[in-house]
C-alpha cells in the first residue's frame, strides 16, 4: 500500500503461496554453484585436479544473494566476494604441466624478473593452448572480460575506505553483474562439455540445461 505504481508477486512466491505448485525455475545464486560443481566433475572425468579449490555447492555463502540493501558498501562487499569465487577459487593445479605458471621479463640490466601468473591469464594460455573452440569466439572473449572486469573492480574497494551511500542503482548493477558472472562460469562447463572424456557426461539438470533460471 506504501509503493506507488503497478506491481506484482514473485512469480515463485505466487505459486508456492496461491496456487500450491513448486516454483518450475531456480534463482542464479544456484545456479551459479551448481555450473561450478559440474565444472569440477567434468574436470575428474579429464583425470585433472578439480577446476575450483571450493564448488561451494554444499556451502554456498549466505552473501552470495541479491543485496538486502542498495549501499555502496554492499555492492563492493558483493564484488570482493565474486572474486574470491571466481579468480581466487580457480585451482593452478588443474593445468598440470600444460603451461608455465610463471612469467619472466628481462630487465635493461640483464636480470630477469619472475612472477606469478594470474589464474585468469594462465586459464586463457591453456585454452588457447588445448582447445579448437566450437563456440562462438567472441562468446569466449566475453567471457575473460567479465572476469576481468570483476577483479578489476575489487581492487577498488578492497583500498579504499567508502561512504554507506544509499542508491537504487546498486541493486541493477549488481544483476547485471551476476547475469554477466553466470553466463561466464556456464561457458566454461560448455567448453570442457567439448572434451573427449567428457563427452555423453549426462548429469546436468533438466532445469540448468535448459536454463530455468531467475535473475530476479
Amino acid at each position: 500500500k506504501l509503493l506507488k505504481g503497478s506491481y506484482d508477486l514473485h512469480p515463485d512466491y505466487y505459486m508456492l503461496s496461491i496456487t500450491g505448485q513448486f516454483p518450475e525455475c531456480v534463482s542464479m545464486f544456484e545456479a551459479f554453484v551448481e555450473e561450478m560443481f559440474h565444472i569440477n566433475q567434468m574436470a575428474k572425468l579429464m583425470k585433472r585436479p578439480v577446476f575450483f579449490l571450493n564448488d561451494f555447492k554444499e556451502n554456498k555463502p549466505k552473501e552470495f544473494s541479491f543485496l538486502v540493501r542498495p549501499t555502496l558498501r554492499e555492492y563492493n562487499s558483493f564484488i570482493l566476494l565474486l572474486d574470491k569465487m571466481i579468480s581466487e577459487n580457480i585451482n593452478k593445479k588443474f593445468f598440470l604441466d600444460d603451461i608455465p605458471l610463471k612469467s619472466e621479463t628481462v630487465l635493461k640490466d640483464n636480470r630477469v624478473k619472475i612472477d606469478n601468473k594470474g589464474t585468469i591469464n594462465i586459464f586463457d594460455e591453456w585454452l588457447k593452448k588445448k582447445f579448437k573452440l566450437k563456440e562462438d569466439p567472441q562468446s569466449i572473449i566475453d567471457m575473460f572480460n567479465i572476469f576481468k572486469k570483476i577483479r578489476k573492480e575489487r581492487q577498488y574497494p578492497a583500498h579504499t575506505v567508502n561512504e554507506d551511500v544509499f542508491d537504487q542503482k546498486y541493486f541493477e548493477l549488481q544483476r547485471k553483474l551476476v547475469v554477466d558472472a553466470y553466463k561466464s562460469i556456464r561457458m566454461i562447463r560448455m567448453i570442457l562439455e567439448n572434451h573427449p572424456d567428457v563427452k555423453g557426461y549426462s548429469e546436468i539438470p533438466d532445469w540448468l540445461r535448459k536454463g530455468k533460471i531467475r535473475s530476479f
